[in-house]
């Protein structure tokens, strides 16, 4: 089952409902509605990223990215752990969310962007 995240706009605020589906990884993608809502920033495609913060202050990842399309569809997410960066991205066939692997000039052009987060080791 595909996740969806809806997003409504309350009163300033944006409330995330979600549905089940299955993932690799450490964090429950199922969770992150739970998580503090820190930006939303449209794309030009069509898509939006949004950020949430983790509710536990003493994980090792404490924020993450959400990649969404127009119909609210969560279609990735990405985050930072101990300096290293990780992505995962929705598979149809196997219809669960799969590890990618960034290629060395891709993970170089992460560490370039989000510098404050290569020294970050916890």
């Amino acid at each position: 089952m595909k996740r969806i995240i809806s997003a409504f706009l309350v009163l300033g605020v944006i409330l995330m409902f979600v549905t089940a589906f299955t993932w690799e990884g450490e964090l429950d993608p199922n969770e992150f509605d739970k998580w503090e809502l820190v930006s939303v920033i449209p794309s030009q495609n069509g898509l939006s990223w949004i950020t949430v913060k983790n509710p536990n202050p003493e994980h090792a990842i404490d924020t993450v990215a959400l990649l969404a399309d127009l119909n609210s569809n969560l279609l990735g997410y990405r985050y930072f752990k101990g300096g290293e960066p990780y992505g995962y991205l929705f598979d149809t066939e196997q219809e669960k969310y799969v590890r990618y692997e960034y290629t060395p000039e891709e993970r170089k052009g992460c560490m370039g962007c989000h510098s404050d987060k290569v020294n970050r080791t916890i």
